[in-house]
C-alpha cells in the first residue's frame, strides 16, 4: 500500500492492517510479541550469488559476522530482538537470547523480508540490498559500506561508517578522505583496483561497530535523528562534495548535484 505523501521524510509505503496482523501472527508463533522491538542485521558474506572467498572481485564488500556479536548483545541487553537477515549460504550464528538467525529460519519468506524491514527500530547493514526495504519505509539506517562514494545521505536518519583504507606502501598508513580520492579508490567496486593502487581495506572492529549501534540507539531514544549539523559534519560534507566534483569534473552528467549538495545523513 503506497502512502500518499509528498514530504520525502514520510514513508514511501506503509503496511496495511492485514499485513501487520499476518506478520504479528508469524512472530507470535516463535514467541515474539507485537510489543517487542527489533533490529534487522544484514551482513554481506562470501557465498552470495555462489561466490567463494577466492573467486570474487567483490570480496572487499564482505564482512565477518563475528565482528557483530558485541553489537547484537548490546541490542538484546537493552531489551530488543535481533533478526539476522540473509539466506542459508551464510555462516550460522551461535545461539543467543533474543536473536533469530532468520537466514536459517523456517519463517523466512519474501513477505517476512518486507515485514521485518518495515517494522524494525532500525536496520544495521553493510549496505547491500536488504536495507533498501527499511529505507522505503523510512526506518533509520546504520550503514557500513565501501567504497566511500557509497555514502548514503537521502535522509536525516542515516549514519554511515566505512572500512579503514590502509596504504601498504606507506608503512600501513591510514588514508585520509583526500588520499582515498587521490589514489582512485573512492569509487572502486572491484577488489583488483584496490590491489593495483596498493590500498588494503581493514574491517571495522567489533568495538567500532558497537559504537555505531550505540550512537543510533541514543539518537532514537533522544529523538535526535534530525538537524544534527555539527561543525565537524559540515566540514566533512564540504570536503566530500569538493572531492566528488573533482572526480566527476570530466563527467558532469554523472554528478547528481542536487543529491550530493543536500547531504542529509551523517558520516
Amino acid at each position: 500500500q503506497k502512502k500518499k505523501e509528498n514530504n520525502i521524510t514520510k514513508p514511501f509505503f506503509i503496511l496495511n492492517k492485514e499485513d501487520k496482523k499476518r506478520g504479528e501472527d508469524i512472530l507470535k508463533k516463535i514467541g515474539i510479541k507485537n510489543t517487542n522491538w527489533h533490529v534487522t542485521l544484514h551482513v554481506r558474506e562470501p557465498g552470495y550469488r555462489g561466490e567463494t572467498k577466492s573467486n570474487t572481485n567483490e570480496k572487499f564488500r564482505n564482512s565477518n559476522i563475528n565482528n557483530f556479536i558485541k553489537s547484537i548483545k548490546l541490542i538484546t541487553d537493552k531489551g530488543g530482538w535481533v533478526f539476522r537477515m540473509g539466506d542459508p549460504s551464510m555462516q550460522k550464528l551461535p545461539k543467543m537470547n533474543n536473536v533469530v538467525d532468520y537466514a536459517h529460519s523456517n519463517i523466512r519468506s519474501e513477505f517476512m523480508d518486507v515485514y521485518l524491514g518495515a517494522k524494525c527500530l532500525f536496520c544495521l547493514s553493510t549496505g547491500y540490498g536488504f536495507d533498501d526495504v527499511s529505507y522505503v519505509f523510512r526506518k533509520p539506517l546504520a550503514l557500513m559500506n565501501t567504497p566511500v562514494i557509497g555514502f548514503r545521505s537521502r535522509s536525516d536518519n542515516q549514519i554511515f561508517l566505512t572500512k579503514h583504507h590502509i596504504c601498504k606502501k606507506d608503512n600501513n598508513k591510514k588514508l585520509a578522505l583526500s588520499e582515498i580520492f587521490s589514489k582512485g579508490v573512492a569509487d572502486a567496486y572491484d577488489a583488483r583496483i584496490f590491489d593495483q593502487r596498493g590500498v588494503q581495506l581493514k574491517d571495522n572492529t567489533p568495538e567500532e561497530i558497537k559504537d555505531l549501534v550505540l550512537e543510533m540507539l541514543e539518537k532514537i531514544n533522544n529523538n535526535n535523528l534530525k538537524n544534527n549539523r555539527t561543525e565537524l559534519q559540515k566540514k566533512f560534507q564540504e570536503k566530500f562534495i569538493f572531492h566528488l566534483k573533482q572526480l566527476y569534473k570530466n563527467y558532469p552528467e554523472d554528478f547528481d548535484g542536487n543529491y550530493f549538495q543536500n547531504l542529509r545523513g551523517q558520516f
